[in-house]
């Protein structure tokens, strides 16, 4: 005849236990790699928002070459368009450098103490706005 048990075995226990420990390691990677992507999808908006504005200071003030931006969240781009990168979380300085009548490079950096300290995304753009790859010598 078998009676009526109360309770839980330490075999069951460590069977929940493993499980747990297993799914949180598996919480803990994919919400890494999902913050890295959330701080490269930032990037790509921010260089969107920068090319964009570059364009149309460029076309709208028949200006002679694009604009060299110093390093900086905040900044007027031609008189015309204000890029402005304090509402970002992940990336908010940027530079605009060897602006000409052609191209421009464009630098982002992550911001200290984020996920993307120490990132610095270069981007190069011609005068139709489109990507250009950069050369590494």
């Amino acid at each position: 005849m078998l009676k009526n048990k109360r309770g839980f075995t330490s075999v069951e226990i460590m069977i929940v236990l493993v499980i747990s420990a297993i799914l949180l390691i598996v919480f803990a990677i994919s919400r890494k790699s999902q913050i890295k992507a959330a701080y490269l999808r930032e990037a790509d908006i921010l260089i969107t928002d920068i090319v964009n504005k570059q364009k149309i200071a460029y076309f709208s003030r028949n200006l002679s070459s694009y604009e060299n931006i110093p390093s900086t969240s905040y900044h007027l781009v031609g008189g015309l368009e204000v890029v402005d990168a304090r509402k970002y979380l992940y990336f908010q300085n940027f530079e605009v450098v060897d602006a000409t009548t052609a191209t421009f490079v464009m630098n982002i950096y992550g911001k200290p103490g984020t996920e993307a300290a120490g990132v610095t995304v270069s981007m190069k753009y011609d005068s139709d706005g489109q990507l250009v790859p950069i050369l590494n010598p």
